[in-house]
């Protein structure tokens, strides 16, 4: 029975759907589905009816249907809103509700067997004319009106010689000529799918992969040119014109991207080349020789495995032709080539270490091994584009024995999935070791020769392969017998050719790519599984998602699922093709997030990286990547993908809600949409999220569909998505300030997008979100000097330079150059600004913290008595504990310690903990006001209250919501700690700061509790560990840019290198640290490291008595003049230790009984115990 309506025919018959007359693949459920509603088209058939009629005995979800039925209706021309072929019946079912235009039984028309006609040209049972080329399979309908960004192969031909042909044949003969070379040249073309967007005066334009994209466009480009030039030598002209060879003819081919877009209703394209790739195509063209093709570098890249090429040298004046910048190295085309495998096509490339696919070699070794025992067997591997099918294929073929066991593949292609047995053709030239272009002498002897070889005899079934081969000799044997009785014996030669080849070996029958399988070669297929029990046959298949192979359900069928990577074995192909042992190139980490455990997703970005090594910060989408998915993208129905590139552009994670809002669909016909882009699988679910979040499966499929759109369209979507975030979605917004901001941007409205990139930057500081608090300070800075200059715009970036500069210095610390002119840049619109402005003190308080973090002490304390003026002035708290608290610091590095209390006591008094302090504080005043203090105190001689004043601030900060408050807290307690020579909780402190400085990417943090870690190791005898940590310490704190505290942390390492025995190196690092000291001012540790250089010189078999004893007076000096009994105790213990050697008690009595007397607390402390037994023995 034939159905028809409008211009579609479904025949039950030969299984076939047709469009105007023309054969179109269906998925047999598809089919299945279409027919069963037409035949019940008087009445609903709900859902369950269809799974136990077209289901039966299996277990699927309703997902599957769902996919049925839209991709009956996409094949019919309908979407779910129209539903005007297929109506959903909300709650019961599915009806067929357009009118058949016509209904007959297709017997009735057959012709009598001894009266045959051809069967149309391209249906099942119609190979009596068997294309050796590829019929254009319809293609999928693309609106590219409003312009669309496609990867495309364009074409440039010209016929070089028209003035001669004008001058000796005329213009109205040539004319003539041109118009059937037109007529050539669109027919050879349109095989491949490709678009004449230009023709005029011989020369032509043309694409590949435009309108609808194809991820094999070069392919298909440079097959389409050699056969313009294959048509040109086999060229009858009419009577009386010149010979084809008249014309001098050249083309050239060149990879890009174009804008394309539709005139009037669609009838004819118009594209602009994108980055050159216009006029890189003419300039191939305008290089070759009469006859030739020649490709650029990225048309060649792309299609080596196909043509063969070698170098072309460029004409002289090449260079006078093309830009500089635009300039590519060209290759002609020698011819195709002829394969008999894929295989050998892999082996010329280096392949990266395979990983993440041993259960399923695994697997198919063990169905091998249940074939080699007589139990044929069928398998379909099924991944994505990219996961590694062939990669799999390639990898058990290398497993296999191959004078054991006949490996042979076949490979179906998107542009031949209208030529009848394409892929058995291919398998047949493989193993008979057939070219496409050997003469007939050739294939018949090979084919007899393969019978024979497979213990058949070549005069029966011979004739009706060497018919398949193209061979016309012997084939009048064939003429009485009918299409459909030729089909069938044909299909039983080749299934006697497979059972007689296993018989001899095991046999392994491989077709790839089988989503592209012709309808003929899948029916063959589909009768040789009938008869694989009993035999030696493994029938290996290969597709994509979506394709459900007729045998499916069989007993003896296995199917497998390529997975993605995981991250340590996307990690380690990355790794491979970047030739490095580890992850520190810095887009190792985006490659992998980006590729979804894709394989040839990993390796071509990857390789993108290789390629572009001027720009390693720029991750690049290759050509192939770009062709693969734009493909996909493209075989969506046009309403699905307006829907994807909608999506594309809210982000790679979309709310329900704003694609409702956004999208103007009722949200029962764009739940239907999303659930086909489910089923297609570009979109999936969130689970764990409060709202209905849908996300893009693939980042990669985000960023393709998104530039798909030009600018102008992407633009406004951009402009509707803020307003409607604004307007409808406030909630969201709330949280998300950034995603406002990012719309805002790309919408172009300057000024709204800066406003909500600083609401973003004051928000991520609030939560302590510094690096993102960064990125939005730089994206609103990046922006703002495009608006007009005002008083309105210079505040809004003094305020975006002062939180840019913070996030700087919480990450970084004060000394790297870029906060340092981050405060800059703020102080310089500070001064174009009223001076009464509020941000004045906190410009003040950014330029004190590069000159102290710089150890520039008497540039610090003219910034902080600045600022305490002024707060004085404003005579506000939150100002005056800021105040106090940069002069008490800065006295303190000074030396200072009484007056560093008095500053950081008014901090104490001001404190309120119930007061939330501003975000540009960077640490908590009261905080500070008790961690710096206890410093002096301990100096001054009180380490009890030192300690107590350490651990008080350390649990307040514990109890804020202050990341970079608590980080100093636990960095001056460990410094505390270390004073009072404890080690354990030295290592203990350092530990935790590591941990939370590394999460936090706080380095300036990290650095320091390195050094502090070693110091610790090393006083529990980890000597080595110990040293090391701190030398790893101090170079990370040294790239930094930071001075302050590097005298005290030298220090540490000169207290190791000595206590290691290394005097030497002791005493050069001992130098620079009193350099640093006596040229920045940096008093607080001055006697501490004198007293280090005479325990440096201190030797008891090598007296140096002068220098010991200098250097312990001149440390006691100097702290007797900051009031530091602390020190002054330790060097006066210290000399005692020469005085001894000396024999000199009575000295030891007189300096150090009346120190020690002095203090009324931390008689614990190492220190104070040092110097009582010192006593005591004395």
């Amino acid at each position: 029975m034939i159905y028809g309506f409008e211009q579609y025919e479904l025949d039950t018959s030969l299984y076939e759907f047709r469009v105007d007359g023309v054969p179109v693949p269906l998925e047999p459920k598809v089919f299945d589905v279409l027919i069963y509603l037409i035949e019940r088209r008087d009445r609903v058939v709900t859902k369950e009816e269809l799974f136990e009629k077209l289901w039966p005995s299996q277990h699927i979800t309703e997902a599957t249907l769902n996919h049925a039925v839209m991709s009956a209706r996409k094949a019919t021309g309908d979407d779910g809103r129209r539903q005007r072929v297929i109506q959903t019946m909300r709650g019961r079912g599915y009806r067929f509700v357009l009118s058949l235009s016509s209904m007959r039984d297709d017997e009735a028309e057959l012709p009598a067997p001894s009266d045959p006609l051809p069967l149309p040209t391209g249906a099942t049972g119609a190979s009596e004319t068997l294309p050796q080329e590829p019929v254009a399979p319809v293609a999928p309908r693309t609106n590219v009106a409003a312009g669309e960004r496609k990867p495309v192969t364009m074409l440039s031909c010209a016929v070089t010689n028209l003035g001669d042909l004008m001058a000796e044949f005329g213009a109205d003969t040539v004319h003539i000529m041109l118009q059937q070379f037109f007529v050539l040249v669109e027919a050879e073309l349109k095989r491949y799918d490709g678009t004449i967007t230009h023709f005029l005066n011989g020369e032509l334009l043309a694409l590949f992969g435009a309108p609808v994209a194809h991820e094999d466009h070069a392919w298909r480009a440079v097959l389409g040119a050699l056969e313009i030039q294959r048509g040109l030598a086999e060229w009858p002209l009419d009577i009386g014109l010149p010979p084809a060879s008249a014309f001098a003819v050249r083309m050239g081919l060149h990879t890009g991207r174009v804008l394309v877009s539709s005139i009037g209703q669609g009838a004819r394209l118009t594209s602009t080349g994108i980055d050159g790739t216009t006029e890189v195509a003419i300039y191939c063209q305008q290089q070759a020789r009469r006859g030739d093709i020649l490709v650029s570098e990225a048309t060649s890249r792309l299609v080596r495995s196909i043509v063969q090429l070698e170098p072309y040298a460029l004409m002289q004046d090449a260079s006078e032709r093309l830009p500089e910048s635009l300039q590519v190295a060209l290759y002609r085309v020698v011819g195709r080539v002829w394969r008999h495998s894929e295989l050998s096509k892999r082996q010329e490339h280096t392949l990266t270490q395979y990983v993440g696919r041993k259960r399923e070699l695994s697997m198919l070794e063990a169905l091998l091994e249940q074939v080699q025992e007589g139990y044929g067997h069928v398998v379909g591997i099924v991944g994505e584009p990219g996961m590694g099918k062939s990669r799999l294929l390639y990898e058990f073929y290398q497993r296999l024995d191959p004078e054991r066991i006949l490996y042979i593949e076949g490979h179906c292609l998107s542009y031949n999935s209208t030529t009848p047995y394409f892929a058995i053709l291919d398998m047949l030239r493989q193993v008979w070791g057939l070219a496409e272009n050997d003469p007939p002498e050739v294939v018949i002897t090979n084919v007899r020769a393969g019978f024979e070889r497979a213990g058949m005899s070549p005069d029966e079934g011979a004739k009706y392969l060497l018919r398949l081969l193209g061979v016309q000799d012997g084939q009048e044997a064939l003429a009485p017998l009918s299409p459909e009785a030729i089909k069938a014996r044909t299909f039983t030669t080749l299934r006697q050719l497979c059972f007689g080849s296993s018989r001899q070996q095991p046999l392994i029958l491989v077709v790839e790519d089988l989503h592209w399988v012709d309808a003929t070669t899948e029916e063959f297929i589909t009768s040789l599984v009938e008869y694989l029990p009993g035999t030696s046959i493994m029938v290996l298949t290969t597709y994509r998602p979506g394709y459900r192979p007729p045998w499916f359900d069989k007993s003896y069928m296995t199917q497998m699922a390529l997975r993605q990577l995981t991250s340590n074995d996307s990690l380690q192909v990355v790794q491979a093709v970047l030739h490095q042992a580890n992850s520190e190139h810095l887009l190792t980490q985006e490659i992998v997030d980006k590729a979804a455990g894709n394989p040839l997703f990993l390796e071509e970005l990857a390789q993108a990286v290789v390629e572009h090594r001027e720009s390693p910060a720029t991750l690049l989408v290759p050509d192939t990547i770009q062709a693969l998915l734009t493909a996909r993208i493209d075989r969506l129905s046009e309403a699905e993908k307006q829907l994807l590139q909608t999506a594309a552009v809210i982000g790679k994670d979309m709310p329900l809600p704003l694609l409702l809002a956004i999208s103007d669909l009722p949200e029962d016909l764009l739940m239907d949409r999303l659930l086909a882009l489910q089923t297609a699988e570009f979109l999936h679910e969130k689970r764990d999220s409060s709202e209905r979040v849908y996300t893009f499966k693939h980042a990669l499929t985000q960023e393709v569909a998104y530039q798909t759109l030009i600018a102008n369209t992407r633009s406004k979507l951009h402009q509707r998505i803020a307003r409607v975030l604004e307007t409808e979605l406030s909630d969201t917004v709330a949280h998300q300030p950034e995603l406002l901001a990012h719309h805002y941007t790309r919408a172009g409205l300057l000024a709204e997008a800066v406003a909500a990139w600083q609401r973003a930057g004051e928000q991520a500081l609030s939560r302590s979100a510094y690096v993102e608090c960064l990125a939005h300070a730089t994206e609103g800075l990046a922006l703002i000097e495009q608006l007009p200059l005002s008083p309105e715009r210079l505040l809004q970036e003094l305020n975006l330079h002062l939180m840019q500069a913070l996030a700087l210095q919480i990450q970084h610390g004060f000394g790297r150059e870029e906060a340092a002119q981050a405060y800059h840049r703020a102080a310089a619109v500070c001064r174009q600004l009223p001076k009464e402005i509020p941000q004045r003190l906190t410009v003040l308080l950014g330029l004190w913290g590069v000159a102290i973090t710089r150890a520039q002490y008497q540039e610090a304390h003219h910034f902080s008595s600045q600022c305490l003026a002024l707060a004085q002035h404003s005579q506000r708290s939150g100002p005056l504990m800021r105040a106090h608290g940069a002069v008490g610091m800065t006295l303190f590095y000074m030396g200072d310690f009484r007056g560093c209390r008095s500053h950081l006591d008014e901090v104490n008094n001001l404190y309120d903990p119930s007061r939330r302090n501003s975000h540009s504080d960077i640490q908590d005043p009261g905080v500070v006001s008790l961690g710096t203090p206890a410093f002096a105190l301990w100096f001054q001689g009180y380490p009890d209250q030192a300690l107590v004043k350490s651990q008080e601030a350390l649990a307040r900060a514990r109890t804020l919501d202050n990341p970079f408050t608590l980080a100093a807290a636990l960095m001056h307690a460990a410094a505390l700690r270390q004073y009072r020579r404890e080690p354990l909780e030295v290592v203990a402190l350092s530990e935790e700061l590591l941990a939370m400085s590394t999460m936090r990417e706080f380095d300036f943090w990290y650095t320091s509790a390195l050094v502090f870690q070693g110091w610790g190791r090393l006083q529990a005898h980890r000597m080595t560990d110990g040293i090391e940590g701190i030398e790893r310490g101090l170079r990370a704190y040294r790239a930094t840019g930071t001075k302050l505290f590097l005298p005290y942390l030298l220090m540490l390492l000169v207290e190791s290198y000595r206590q290691t025995d290394q005097t030497e190196a002791a005493l050069s690092v001992l130098t620079e640290a009193l350099t640093l000291t006596e040229n920045s001012g940096e008093r607080w540790l001055a006697a501490e490291l004198y007293r280090q250089r005479g325990a440096l010189f201190y030797n008891p078999l090598e007296p140096r008595a002068e220098q010991v004893e200098s250097s312990y007076t001149r440390a006691i000096s100097i702290a007797r003049q900051q009031g530091a009994k602390t020190l002054e105790l330790r060097a006066t213990v210290s000399l005692g230790r020469l005085w001894l050697q000396q024999g000199k008690p009575d000295m030891i009595r007189d300096y150090l009984s009346p120190l020690y007397n002095w203090f009324s607390e931390g008689h614990a402390t190492a220190d104070l115990q040092d110097a009582k037994a010192m006593l005591d023995g004395v």
